[in-house]
């Protein structure tokens, strides 16, 4: 289901949550000579991150655009805050396409192959990951206690965009230059502009944060979050990928998921019990959106986070009940496969 989900060894981010496939960005290429001081955005007409503007005179190179009929250009502002891939509108300057337009090279326009992309939870159940060696070195594992939040509820790996589709597409590093495989590790942004009062529920809902974890995975995840819809609302800011990951996360920790877990801590769950309680709280067939990952603890095959197939756009009215049945069956969308059982790890 994504790239830890590896679809086809992993599952993982876009927030094109669309059940119909819809052209999200036109294959373009070729120069564009700015004849106007305009924004150049993050997101199509907003999200401008160092007020970056286009200077009269100056040709950029154009990586895509919009639409077919596009009203903006993707074009590259070297040194640009964040990211230097832009949205500009076409009428800022002069475009001269080699591909995107039937132009020099006999192309004609092409949708870039990411038209059904959705999202991946990932919910970590955080005692089983501080049980590992890689986890005790981590400063929010050597401060959790019994009475913390995360001992008892799931927390927030990453929200990834993936084509539940099509196992080979799992775009990561948007903000990198165009999307790459998500098997690879590029460098990670070494600071966010997230609110104080997103934070502060972030803090709770992704312990993970005391370490970086949010920076990693808006580099690798959130950078192509909505990236790829089509509309005034493509792209987000680190905001809205977190707002809209705790609209889920919170939702499920709400459930008999949940519930589930914590009256069995220190005991064990097998997939077809997990399975009946997510068709029971969230709909017949929820059950068959959910991949359960464990993993090898002290000799221990213990539940380590679930992966929950999401089709649809999330904002802050949405029905994780909804996202999940619109979602493809597992069956469809991963070769992972889950484990059978495995035991809920109880902090001591």
């Amino acid at each position: 289901m994504h790239h830890s989900l590896l679809l086809s060894a992993l599952s993982v981010s876009l927030g094109l949550f669309i059940s119909t496939p819809v052209l999200a960005q036109a294959a373009a290429q070729g120069t564009f000579t700015a004849e106007k001081v305009c924004p150049a955005n993050k997101r199509l007409t907003s999200d401008n991150p160092g007020n970056v503007e286009t200077e009269i005179g100056v040709t950029y190179e154009i990586v895509g655009k919009n639409k077919d009929d596009a009203t903006h250009y993707l074009i590259v502002v070297p040194e640009s805050e964040v990211t230097d891939r832009r949205w500009v509108d076409i009428a800022c300057g002069t475009a001269e396409l080699t591909t995107g337009d039937g132009g020099s090279d006999g192309g004609s326009d092409t949708a870039v192959e990411m038209d059904s992309i959705e999202n991946v939870l990932a919910a970590s159940w955080q005692p089983a990951f501080c049980a590992t060696d890689r986890g005790k070195t981590k400063v929010e594992c050597q401060t959790q206690t019994a009475d913390r939040p995360d001992a008892t509820q799931f927390s927030i790996h990453g929200l990834w965009p993936d084509d539940l589709d099509n196992t080979s597409i799992f775009p990561c590093y948007c903000d990198n230059g165009r999307p790459v495989s998500c098997r690879r590790r590029l460098n990670t942004v070494t600071s966010l502009d997230i609110s104080p009062a997103v934070r502060d529920r972030l803090d709770i809902l992704m312990p993970g944060t005391q370490s970086g974890l949010h920076l990693h995975e808006w580099s690798k995840h959130g950078s192509c979050f909505e990236d790829f819809i089509s509309g005034d609302d493509v792209g987000s800011d680190a905001d809205e990928y977190y707002l809209d990951t705790m609209v889920v996360i919170e939702q499920l920790n709400a459930s008999k998921v949940r519930d589930l877990f914590v009256s069995r801590l220190g005991q064990e769950i097998t997939f077809a019990e997990l399975q009946a309680v997510f068709n029971e709280e969230f709909g017949e067939g929820a059950g068959d959106r959910v991949v359960m990952n464990c993993q090898r603890v002290s000799g221990d095959n213990v539940i380590s986070e679930l992966w929950i197939g999401l089709d649809r756009q999330i904002d802050s009215n949405s029905s994780l009940a909804d996202l999940i049945l619109a979602a493809p069956t597992t069956a469809n969308s991963t070769t992972r496969r889950s484990c059978q059982r495995g035991l809920v790890v109880a902090v001591e």
